[in-house]
């Protein structure tokens, strides 16, 4: 089951990517003859996953702060109602896979008062250099890694 949602998280990660990467394409079209642009990175810049965790971590107080653009039409104000008064979320820093184009996948727990602890992919993008939650999905049977 670990893997169905794993494949699962990984299959709209690579959405997101190819959405982002026909936005990329249509602004900068390549002409004939013309040079690739250089592959973009997918090593994690130093820093990058603790940005991540400490936005996610920030979450408790704003979530609805943390909904990416694209999902917020989905979400609503509605981002908080799995995060009750006393929540707290541990990020799995080491977990953060950057997927080279500006966002990525990292591993969350919420524990809340009264409720078992969830572990989450997240699916995070950067907006105007904050980093933003586009999607995430509960983990069966714990942490990943």
């Amino acid at each position: 089951m670990k893997l169905k949602l794993i494949v699962g998280g990984l299959v709209v990660l690579g959405a997101a990517v190819a959405a982002i990467l026909l936005l990329i394409g249509e602004s900068n079209p390549v002409t004939p003859g013309q040079a690739l642009p250089p592959a973009p990175s997918t090593s994690a810049p130093s820093g990058q996953s603790h940005e991540v965790a400490m936005a996610l971590e920030r979450a408790t107080a704003d979530p609805n702060s943390l909904v990416a653009s694209s999902s917020r039409e989905q979400v609503g104000t509605g981002a908080g109602d799995g995060l009750p008064p006393g929540s707290k979320i541990e990020v799995n820093e080491n977990s953060w896979a950057p997927d080279g184009v500006g966002g990525g996948i990292i591993e969350a727990t919420v524990s809340s008062p009264g409720r078992p602890s969830t572990t989450f992919v997240v699916v995070m993008v950067s907006e105007s250099g904050q980093w933003k939650v586009v999607a995430s999905m509960p983990v069966e049977g714990g942490p990943i890694g």
